[in-house]
């Protein structure tokens, strides 16, 4: 190695230094001239995954197939072997895919105001399809002002161009646009529905699958986290924000879903799960990510529901949605065949371009689909965990004989009152008697 390469070492012994003598600065270490070559070289080894992480996900999602722990399915193929509840939200998930009647009336006359200065605006009231005159995307919700869609538009454009991380498309894009829609919302402005639950969407991305709950093979173990979660989110400090965290405090871990280390998720039922990915992000590592939390979510609502084996399958399927940079992909999960072990196999349903936020048709298209999820949350999702997770319909709404109740529930702040059997009961007696907290059919 030559002087010039190699690095200085310090002599054995340092002298002493008189103790009038002025120190110096100590020069600062000179750091190794990397050439362009070799920048280039280290930069491709950092960022490039290795071609064994690339194989990783089709590997894996190869394994769960094999162990029956997971199947896959096409809406295009098979779709006519979906639970019929299924294949009617996709009925109507495709048509907002193509454009179809994703404008009401009203939206239409708040957008004409910028049809002389927006081309695209203009452009996109010209399809006759576009409106619904019907009443039906009314009752979904209403669409944000043209300020806030065309902000949208702008910061996705951005975003792409700048090859942003995951965690600022999160940000940028992503959040804000979930937020938007669900606040303009029918059901999250519904008298009926606000007195008890909001559909909200939470970033979950620090949240954690409980170990029990972890789906893997015997050569297989999936990360099974996701970016955000629309959530039946309890108004705080209600009685149904009580009730909920009485189910909660009765597992290990203190939560009605089947995760950790995330507060909001505590007393609030996961109702939609979204995994985000960048432009260039591996789609097979995203499908295997949500197909595993969807599992582990599964697991859970049948041990919510337990022992009633059938209850579970009357939820019917737990809807998703990839996010690929622009691109908003559907998906959704529902239970297969009983495994030896006991458990369930997951069946992923793959896949329907919602639409992509480098339009502003897209972003109309992707808003009016995460309002029909929201309402299905509202008004399917959430009457079936009350009837068959929260039980006898005197449990929200008489109040209990109980000493020292402070609500009208009889269940106190943070007590639980209930017990395995009651809840058994109730869910037995609620097949003949169908009770709801709101009466869906009054929006």
């Amino acid at each position: 190695m030559s002087g010039s390469d190699s690095v200085e070492r310090s002599p054995s012994k340092r002298r002493c230094l008189d103790d009038d003598a002025i120190p110096t600065t100590r020069p600062m270490a000179r750091r190794p001239i990397i050439s362009a070559d070799q920048s280039l070289d280290w930069s491709s080894r950092v960022s490039s995954p290795s071609k064994q992480s690339r194989e990783a996900p089709s590997k894996r999602l190869y394994l769960l197939q094999s162990a029956h722990v997971m199947g896959y399915r096409s809406f295009a193929a098979d779709g006519d072997k979906a639970p019929a509840a299924l294949q009617a939200i996709v009925a109507c998930i495709v048509e907002d895919a193509r454009g179809t009647g994703i404008l009401s009336p009203s939206d239409v006359d708040a957008l004409k105001d910028k049809a002389d200065t927006n081309p695209s605006v203009d452009w996109l009231l010209k399809k006759p399809q576009i409106v619904d005159t019907s009443g039906r995307r009314e009752r979904l919700g209403k669409l944000p002002d043209m300020g806030t869609l065309a902000n949208i538009l702008e910061e996705a454009e951005d975003c792409e161009r700048r090859t942003h991380a995951e965690a600022s498309w999160n940000c940028a894009v992503h959040y804000p646009l979930l937020s938007v829609a669900l606040r303009l919302a029918h059901v999250n402005n519904a008298p009926q529905l606000n007195r008890h639950i909001e559909i909200k969407a939470i970033n979950v991305t620090t949240a954690k699958v409980v170990k029990p709950y972890v789906t893997s093979t015997a050569k297989a173990s999936t990360d099974s986290r996701v970016d955000f979660c629309v959530c039946i989110m309890p108004v705080y400090d209600s009685p149904c924000d009580d009730v909920l965290y009485g189910i909660a405090k009765r597992s290990a871990h203190i939560s009605v879903n089947h995760t950790d280390d995330c507060l909001p998720l505590i007393n609030a039922p996961i109702s939609l799960s979204i995994e985000t990915n960048r432009p260039d992000g591996n789609s097979q590592a995203a499908l295997e990510q949500i197909g595993s939390w969807m599992s582990c979510h599964w697991k859970r609502i049948r041990e919510l529901t337990a022992p009633d084996l059938a209850a579970a399958d009357e939820l019917g399927f737990l809807p998703g949605i990839i996010v690929e940079g622009q691109n908003w992909i559907f998906v959704a999960s529902t239970q297969g065949r009983v495994l030896d072990s006991g458990t369930r196999e997951t069946i992923m349903w793959k896949r329907i371009l919602i639409g992509s936020t480098d339009s502003i048709q897209g972003i109309c298209q992707i808003i009016t689909v995460i309002q029909r999820l929201a309402t299905w949350s509202a008004e399917s999702h959430w009457p079936w965990f009350q009837q068959t997770v929260l039980g006898d319909a005197t449990f929200l709404s008489e109040p209990a004989e109980t000493t020292g109740s402070s609500s009208m529930t009889g269940v106190g702040p943070r007590r639980d009152t209930t017990t395995p059997a009651k809840l058994s009961a109730g869910r037995k007696s609620l097949r003949h008697r169908p009770w709801l907290l709101n009466n869906t059919n009054q929006y």
